[in-house]
Formats: structure tokens, C-alpha cells, sequence
């Protein structure tokens, strides 16, 4: 009695707690609040203004591609015929009997029995589907790609979902000559998607970066008479262009801190030149430096990418810039220029090395050539670390998968590569 008494109490507190159900708790409400009503800042860059579309490639860029990586290329093209085999074409019901079971495995006894595809099409009464040059160019599950996909068999019964796929393999063959490669059309769609993955310069050129300097000893003070890195932009166009909101990355990134806006209000005249600092404590300035040893800069907007350029150890008060103003090769600049013309310097040693070729980038072995002997070689992770160090070698080898940057100097000229190990 004692126990049942208890009970009932017991029952009615909790009752009343939750109001017989037409109230919901408080501390349900307070979890429910909470889940829902979470907030996450986040940053990101939409990566859709980095990249081409298909048709944005020229035939000389799929010529390029298709010379660099033509045996990677190789596709198999097939001609065949097929059928379906449903219990409803096959025996007229909807259900999948057992007479539906016994007709697919005498099938399967046919063509152990080697008995050719068009009699056993011919006493099922179905018409075959005819495919011809076919390739398998997105990988959906389609039954043309089952079949090309199982295109080592020449005859051969598939099952999907449920129902049964009936193919003759009639002749394949191999597109193989750049030559082909380059006049077939499929070909070119599958290119351009490998391409497409490529980053794009935006069609913004009017603005360019035209100098950068990463040890400035005594070359360019800012408004606090302090030597930092510098960059210089300059508008080759006719008219002004309104920078404000374009962003700056340093070829180092790790995360948004090395990220640089730049504030509304920025502009630049045509003709003019714009000098930003990195790494200063005051005035038009980025939060991230550039290191001596090799780097790269990007600037965007919300374009894509407007310009960038990499390089790599240059010597203290010397800069990398543009031959000439907005145009042109990259070159060390003896004599740099912050806010005036490149074409005034008394001395610049063309960089010989600039297009330096590199090849496979990517590489599976970790392995890169170079296609001529160079005479110092220094390989650095994203983040500075050395981790080798040649001299007079066609090729170095990389062990560990990442990122790095291959800097090469010949003839006291330095070129700078950024490679992928895979």
C-alpha cells in the first residue's frame, strides 16, 4: 500500500512537472534552443571564380595538355549490342518466377555453349540496341557504362536491379596517336574537364602586379621610415580601377591570416602605380611578410584570380619585376623602382630560368625533371623547411607526399617551381 501510495505521488509530481503534456518541459526547451540556434563563423573562398569551364579552352591549350600527357590519355572505344531482360519482356508478368530464373540460367548455359549472340537474341524475341564508338565519359550508372566497364568480356549477362543486361562486345579499339586524340570529340570533353581544374587568370588584366621586393634592406621606407616588404600594382588600362574588396594571399597561406582586403576606397589611376606594404605596422599594408627564400603572390577579385607571380631567392634591395610595366618577362631587378617604370633600371639580369620546365608535376614517385642539367637545386615544403639540396643534376627526387617549391639558380639567375608529390 505504502509502495503503490508512493508510486501515485510520485506520478503526479511528475504530472504536474509537465503540465499532463501540454506543456514541454523547461529543460527540453533549453536543449532544443540551443541545437537550433547555434552559431559557426566561417570563412571560405568560393572557389568557382578560380576555375575555366570547358569552353573556355583554346585548341592550343588541349594541344599542350595532349602532348604532356598523351599515353596517359589512351581510351578504348567499343561497338556493341545489348538487350534487357525483364520477366516482363521476357515472359509477360510483372514477377520475378521462378520461369524467370530457369530462362536466365539457360542463357548463361548458351553462351558457355559458345552459341552466338544473335540466335539466342532471336529466340528470346527482343530486339537488340545497337551502340556504336562508345565511351564511358561521367561514369553514371548507365547501362552503357556497365558495359563498357565489363568491356573485357565479348559476350557476357549482367544483372541490375533485378533485371538482367544481355551485351555482344563487336569491336573495340584504341585511340592512341595525338593525332586522334586531338580530332575526337569525346576526347576534348574529358580534356576539358582535366583542364578545367586548372586556375584561371581572370580576364581582369588591366591591373597587374608589377614589382615585389622580399628583402628590403635600405630600398623603401614606409610612413614610420621602417624598411618592409613591398609589392607594387600597376593599371595599364586607360581608365581608373576600383580595387576595394580584391583580395591578397601570399603563396604561404596556411589560413585567413595571410589573407589581406583591401579597404574600400582603394583605387588605382590609369597609368598609375600602387605600392603595398607586407608585413608593416601602419599605413596600406598586409598582416603576412614574404620570405627571402621564394614565395608567391596572388591577387584576386571577384573575378577569379587577376594576377600572381612566384619566386625565388633574390638578393637584399634587389626586386622581382617586370621587363616592363604591366607586360612582359619577370627578371631580378638590380635597381628596384617602388611607384615608377620598370624600363628606367639600369640593370636587369633576364631571368634565364624562369620557365624552367618541370615534368611529371604532379608526380606519383616524387620524382622531377628537369630536361637539362641545373646547377644548384634547393627544394622547399610550403612552410620554408629545406628539405634537399643539389648541384649539377637533371632531376631530384622528393620522398614524402606534399606540396614544395624546386628553387634552381644557373649562371647567378633563380627560377622557382611549385610541384605536387602525390
Amino acid at each position: 500500500f505504502e509502495i503503490r501510495l508512493k508510486n501515485n505521488e510520485l506520478q503526479k509530481q511528475l504530472f504536474t512537472y509537465i503540465s499532463g503534456g501540454t506543456k514541454t518541459p523547461e529543460f527540453l526547451i533549453n536543449k532544443f534552443y540551443k541545437e537550433n540556434n547555434k552559431k559557426l563563423d566561417i570563412e571560405y573562398i568560393d572557389l568557382n571564380i578560380f576555375y575555366k569551364k570547358n569552353e573556355m579552352f583554346t585548341d592550343n591549350d588541349i594541344k599542350f595538355f595532349v602532348e604532356e600527357n598523351a599515353e596517359k590519355l589512351k581510351q578504348d572505344y567499343i561497338d556493341f549490342s545489348y538487350v534487357e531482360i525483364s520477366p516482363k519482356n521476357l515472359l509477360g508478368v510483372d514477377d520475378f518466377n521462378q520461369a524467370f530464373f530457369d530462362k536466365i540460367d539457360d542463357i548463361e548455359n548458351q553462351i558457355s555453349k559458345n552459341i552466338d549472340f544473335k540466335t539466342i537474341v532471336k529466340n528470346l524475341n527482343i530486339s537488340p540496341t545497337e551502340v556504336n564508338s562508345y565511351i564511358n565519359l561521367d561514369n553514371k550508372k548507365i547501362i552503357e557504362n556497365m558495359i563498357y566497364n565489363s568491356r573485357e568480356d565479348k559476350i557476357e549477362i549482367l544483372e541490375n536491379n533485378g533485371a538482367y543486361i544481355f551485351y555482344l562486345r563487336i569491336k573495340s579499339r584504341t585511340l592512341s596517336s595525338k593525332f586522334e586524340i586531338m580530332q575526337n570529340i569525346d576526347m576534348k570533353k574529358i580534356i576539358g574537364s582535366i583542364l578545367s581544374l586548372t586556375l584561371v587568370l581572370s580576364s581582369y588584366a588591366q591591373v597587374t602586379i608589377n614589382e615585389v621586393q622580399a628583402d628590403n634592406d635600405t630600398t623603401y621606407t614606409d610612413l614610420r621610415g621602417n624598411y618592409e616588404d613591398w609589392v607594387e600594382f600597376y593599371n595599364a588600362g586607360t581608365s581608373a580601377v576600383d580595387m576595394s574588396g580584391w583580395m591578397c594571399i601570399d603563396d604561404n597561406a596556411k589560413d585567413s591570416a595571410d589573407w589581406f582586403i583591401m579597404p574600400a576606397g582603394t583605387s588605382i589611376g590609369a597609368g598609375e602605380y600602387l605600392v603595398l606594404f607586407c608585413n608593416s605596422d601602419t599605413g596600406f599594408t598586409t598582416d603576412f611578410g614574404l620570405s627571402k627564400k621564394g614565395d608567391g603572390f596572388f591577387l584576386m577579385n571577384d573575378e577569379g584570380i587577376v594576377d600572381s607571380t612566384t619566386f625565388g631567392a633574390i638578393d637584399a634591395d634587389m626586386s622581382w619585376a617586370r621587363e616592363t610595366d604591366g607586360d612582359g618577362a619577370w627578371a631580378i631587378e638590380e635597381t628596384p623602382t617602388p611607384g615608377a617604370t620598370n624600363s628606367e633600371v639600369n640593370s636587369i639580369r633576364n631571368a634565364t630560368l624562369a620557365r624552367l620546365n618541370v615534368y611529371p608535376n604532379p608526380s606519383a614517385s616524387g620524382i622531377f625533371n628537369f630536361g637539362q642539367v641545373v646547377s644548384s637545386v634547393s627544394v622547399y615544403t610550403i612552410s620554408g623547411a629545406q628539405v634537399l639540396e643539389a648541384t649539377d643534376v637533371e632531376q631530384v627526387a622528393i620522398e614524402a607526399k606534399g606540396i614544395y617549391m624546386i628553387y634552381s639558380t644557373s649562371n647567378g639567375v633563380s627560377s622557382i617551381a611549385r610541384v605536387i608529390v602525390q
